[in-house]
């Protein structure tokens, strides 16, 4: 495994091509998370040539809202001002992934904590959930979000 690299793209696009290695052939499989690829057609250089590396083996649908927001939706992307970006996915091989929706949501209930006396959201991502299908049974699925506080407290 390369251990360094000379910008973070090249480190995504590294990382991305082992994940495809790994998953291509796990078959039913999902994959979620932050893959710090853009999933909105962006300039040359912004990580969405590996986006479009992800789907060409994996399917998904992309959220219509930001996950990794503006500061005007997100304190803790302080120098994000000008684009909303969606860096969060939900990735199915072997499921017809739909219904994408951001879950975090700015102010919303139970998803923020105190901090310095007043709400911030838990991250400087507002997760992703939807539903999938396996295309083989047949069977749909729908990936519903936890409280998150709930947990964190618990831990």
């Amino acid at each position: 495994m390369q251990s360094f690299f000379n910008t973070y793209l090249k480190q995504s696009a590294y990382e991305i091509d082992q994940l495809i290695s790994q998953f291509r052939d796990v078959k039913p499989a999902v994959l979620m998370g932050d893959f710090n690829v853009n999933g909105r057609d962006t300039p040359a250089g912004s990580g969405h040539d590996q986006f479009l590396s992800l789907i060409s083996v994996f399917n998904t649908d992309v959220s219509q809202v930001c996950s990794f927001c503006p500061s005007t939706e997100n304190v803790y992307n302080v120098n994000e001002t000008s684009s909303e970006k969606v860096y969060d996915f939900v990735f199915g091989n072997g499921f017809q992934i739909f219904n994408t929706e951001r879950v975090f949501t700015p102010n919303r209930e139970n998803w923020t904590i105190q901090h310095n006396g007043r709400d911030v959201p838990l991250s400087s991502h507002f997760g992703i959930t939807g539903e999938f299908k396996n295309f083989t049974s047949g069977c749909t699925i729908q990936l519903k979000s936890c409280d998150v506080k709930e947990v964190y407290q618990s831990v």
